[in-house]
């Protein structure tokens, strides 16, 4: 009897233990939910709460995916390869390379004299007499009077003309009438119009730098590389250093006349590092073409709005021309559409 007793009480004991283990247990599960979920009969407050958290809660799980498949799908469209560390402090004569070949050098800032004194436009007549005995002075009256332009800021110009090659890697196409010339040779046949069209695809890449046509003073200075000779190698041109009609040399003697575009960097580069800054192809710049230097600015000298719009300038020679086309100085104009096989163009940049 006494044994059934202990018995009795033992598992008495033992269901209490088990319901309070149960009690805990249902405790801590109870813990797990809200208190909108434990509570049977909510408040109005918490009932209307319940879906504006949901709500809320979907709205950022849902703007956080959107934000990651956004990243995930423009990655390789916004996170290009930037060059920008290059450009803040660079050296002269630094050199980079973009995403399609472009080799720039970084020309510094500097003063120069722009355009020709008096006394070398009587030197560059007296030279084009030598083939073509009536030849006007009024020819060359547009590079005068002489200015003293200040470059205030260092810019990055293309190292070459564009080439074949880098011009359908970016347009996926190749205008050049001379094809055969090679993927090397510099891109022809291209307008004003084409060349900034080109420019505008090159910013997209959007690699650290803003690309452009260069200036005319941009242009002249970088030609010139610190130099106040008529041409970058000294006063004279012939068909050693650079392509043109080598029949007209400047101040020089007679040469080959190729009569086609040549690889870029073929001949000597000036002192920038720049080469076929004098022939091989004509070469647009940005400026709208004014007759006169008289009111240009000192600061730049950047002429975008004074002249025809519609007459763009253009520098260098090319290898159909004589010599005297392809001084530092000679400019010539053509309205924005015109394409030829001996007009081309180089790119100038500064940082973003």
């Amino acid at each position: 009897m006494q044994n059934r007793s202990q018995t009795n009480r033992e598992k008495l004991a033992e269901k209490q233990s088990s319901g309070a283990l149960l009690d805990r247990r249902n405790r801590i599960e109870l813990t797990l939910f809200t208190a909108f979920e434990i509570n049977t009969n909510p408040s109005g407050a918490a009932f209307w709460l319940m879906p504006l958290a949901a709500l809320i809660t979907a709205v950022i799980l849902g703007v956080g995916s959107s934000i990651w498949w956004l990243r995930l799908n423009n990655s390789d469209k916004s996170e290009k390869p930037k060059l920008v560390n290059k450009f803040y402090s660079p050296t002269a004569g630094a050199i980079v390379r973009n995403s399609i070949g472009i080799e720039l050098v970084f020309v510094p800032p500097g003063t120069y004299v722009m355009g020709s004194s008096e006394e070398e436009i009587t030197k560059a007549v007296a030279e084009v007499a030598k083939y073509q005995p009536d030849v006007q002075r009024d020819r060359f009256a547009h590079e005068a009077p002489p200015q003293k332009i200040s470059i205030a800021d260092g810019f990055w110009v293309g190292k070459y003309e564009v080439t074949q090659a880098q011009w359908r890697a970016l347009m996926q196409e190749n205008p050049s009438y001379f094809k055969e010339c090679g993927a090397n040779c510099p891109v022809e046949q291209i307008s004003w119009s084409d060349a900034q069209a080109f420019i505008k695809k090159l910013n997209e890449e959007r690699d650290g730098l803003e690309y452009f046509l260069p200036s005319e003073a941009e242009w002249e200075y970088a030609a010139r590389a610190n130099t106040t000779t008529t041409f970058a190698y000294g006063d004279g041109l012939n068909s050693e250093q650079a392509n043109f009609d080598g029949n007209f040399p400047y101040n020089s003697v007679k040469g080959n006349y190729i009569g086609r575009t040549t690889t870029v960097g073929s001949y000597q580069p000036n002192a920038f590092g720049l080469y076929d800054m004098h022939g091989n192809v004509w070469e647009w710049t940005r400026d709208v073409y004014n007759a006169s230097y008289q009111n240009l600015s000192t600061e730049d000298a950047e002429n975008i709005t004074a002249g025809n719009p519609n007459l763009l300038v253009l520098r260098g020679g090319s290898w159909y021309n004589s010599s005297s086309n392809c001084r530092s100085a000679f400019r010539q104009k053509l309205i924005f559409t015109s394409r030829s096989n001996h007009i081309g163009f180089r790119v100038a940049a500064r940082a973003k």
